[in-house]
């Protein structure tokens, strides 16, 4: 196969994830037909790149031997461009790759004018959708890019086509379940394919507007608490601006100062032991391990009543009282 120009026949695989049954070593592969649909798509190769262990894109090409073939796995990004659908006939060889038997659709037209009220029906399905899709975009900034890239395809975009606006809303959602599009893939009547595709859409909506709802309620919350938190810090300064407050850290060695001068006496070597740990308490971070150790040495170095002595009694007649 070369690197562009080839083509596919696309089928989804069935979504019948069961716990109970085991994990498959290689679950991209197909081992059943019924794992996969009967309608499918056929499509044409744009552009086959692969990826080396740095991330890097490269053109797509045939390993050239089994050493190469180690060192370069068979990891490969597709650009297709689908074409018509298709309904699976047969499977003739199971694989992989899975060689089938096919038929092509027909390409389906809607003709306006056999019936005036089915025809306003059909606008107003399309109308529909295209608000819908105008709404998801207002809300959803990915949706929006992806609807910004996919409009200039003309031949994917026609107001005028319901069948293809239909799958071009489908295309959007990303939040569709497999059976959901299975079943637009599978319609063939204009009417009931604009109605799945406005039930895709209108899920899609409802998920954008929970996103928005959520990001609307952090940012609202962050936005609260930053404001509490500069308040708080403009009248912190404030206060010891005015003399009114003094920092944290201050107040704890102004506490452990005045506790201390309470005492009549300190060794030198303790006394020197709790000015150097006040010192470093005093440029230690509030909120860090250490500066919660040093605290709870000075709390126990300036609980001891350094030089506060008691008079000894040596009276058996006042011990015998007590």
């Amino acid at each position: 196969m070369s690197a562009g120009g080839g083509y596919l026949g696309l089928f989804q695989r069935k979504d019948e994830s069961d716990p109970s049954k085991p994990l498959l070593e290689y679950p991209e592969v197909i081992t059943d037909a019924s794992e996969i649909y009967s309608v499918g798509t056929f499509a044409q190769i744009q552009r086959m790149t692969k990826a080396d262990e740095e991330g890097h894109i490269h053109p797509f090409d045939e390993p050239k031997d089994d050493e190469e073939k180690e060192s370069n796995p068979d990891h490969a990004n597709l650009l297709i461009m689908p074409h018509r659908r298709i309904d699976l006939l047969s499977v003739d060889e199971i694989g992989p790759p899975i060689d089938v038997t096919v038929s092509h659709w027909d390409r389906l037209q809607y003709i306006r004018g056999e019936d005036s009220s089915r025809d306003d029906l059909i606008q107003a399905l399309c109308q529909e959708v295209l608000s819908t899709i105008r709404e998801v975009a207002q809300m959803n900034s990915l949706f929006k890019e992806q609807v910004v890239n996919l409009v200039p395809s003309s031949h994917l975009f026609d107001m005028k086509d319901p069948y293809r606006l239909a799958d071009f809303a489908a295309s959007l959602s990303s939040g569709g379940e497999v059976a959901e599009l299975q079943a637009l893939l599978e319609e063939k009547d204009a009417e009931q394919r604009l109605h799945k595709a406005l039930v895709i859409l209108s899920k899609e909506r409802e998920i954008s507007k929970l996103q928005k709802e959520i990001g609307a309620k952090v940012e609202e919350k962050m936005s609260e608490a930053q404001r509490k938190y500069f308040l708080t810090e403009q009248l912190k300064t404030i206060k010891k601006e005015l003399g009114m407050e003094k920092d944290d850290k201050e107040a704890l060695v102004e506490k452990y100062r005045k506790q201390l001068a309470e005492y009549p006496s300190i060794p030198d070597e303790i006394n020197e032991i709790i000015e150097s740990e006040l010192d470093k308490l005093s440029t230690l971070e509030k909120n860090s391990s250490e500066f919660n150790v040093t605290r709870s040495y000075l709390d126990w170095l300036t609980g001891i009543p350094w030089g506060v002595l008691t008079e000894e009694n040596f009276d058996i007649t006042a011990a015998r009282q007590v």
